[in-house]
């Protein structure tokens, strides 16, 4: 077509009309004869995104990713994990275990592979996703004691029970997000020590957990008020 290749459309455009070489082969006269069958707008070109067949000016990298992903029906327990002040990594962790995916040594035999599965934190019963949170002696102790810092007594233990429990544990919204962060934050930090003994060899006690928990929520609590977010002041006055 005679066309340099970094062209804009309007360098073939003149006096509002197409100005284009001659065709010299029957293809480009057929590209020619669809070309200018085009009329020229006198407006500059803008980019559009087409979302569900309407047009839009901005561009939503959210909307594509729900376009194109598979969706499945939101679970009884979304809430629980993907809330407005969690900690992103604790977040991931209790979504994990949600879904039983991570490698508790009674699922690495269910698949055939020959471990010693006695609990790690406690060391006087099988290791599970249930024993490890909160039954195990150690985790228990763990939870225990960063419940009282809430004034919560006879909190269920068992998996299943705190699940069914946490929904409607405390009244007060900024005090339902603290104890979700409580508990997103002793899964991660139990489990690591799990990890940590495992891998390393190395063994931290329950009140130095205990500590490092306080203290993640505490940063959580003080970043959330820095941003300026509603629920940061709140926070920082249940854990200071």
């Amino acid at each position: 077509m005679g066309i340099p290749l970094f062209s804009l459309v309007r360098d073939c455009i003149q006096n509002g009309n197409w100005n284009l070489r001659a065709a010299r082969s029957d293809r480009q006269l057929q590209l020619l004869s669809f070309i200018t069958s085009l009329q020229p707008s006198p407006v500059s070109d803008s980019t559009m995104w087409l979302r569900q067949e309407t047009n839009s000016k901005n561009f939503s990298s959210k909307e594509v990713w729900n376009a194109i992903r598979s969706k499945n029906p939101t679970v009884s327990w979304y809430s629980l994990v993907w809330h407005k002040v969690a900690i992103p990594k604790h977040a991931a962790a209790t979504w994990l275990f949600m879904l039983n995916r991570n490698p508790t040594f009674d699922r690495m035999v269910a698949w055939g592979l020959d471990v010693e599965t006695i609990c790690l934190l406690c060391g006087s019963s099988s290791e599970s996703q249930n024993h490890l949170f909160f039954d195990c002696p150690f985790s228990n102790r763990v939870w225990s004691a960063l419940l009282l810092k809430l004034d919560i007594l006879n909190a269920p233990t068992s998996w299943a029970q705190i699940i069914s429990w946490l929904p409607a544990a405390l009244p007060q919204r900024d005090a339902q997000l603290s104890l979700l962060l409580l508990w997103q934050a002793s899964i991660y930090e139990l489990w690591k020590e799990r990890n940590r003994r495992l891998h390393q060899g190395l063994t931290l006690p329950h009140y130095k957990i205990f500590k490092r928990i306080v203290y993640l929520i505490k940063n959580k609590a003080m970043a959330l008020k820095n941003v300026g977010s509603k629920h940061g002041e709140a926070l920082t006055l249940l854990w200071f």
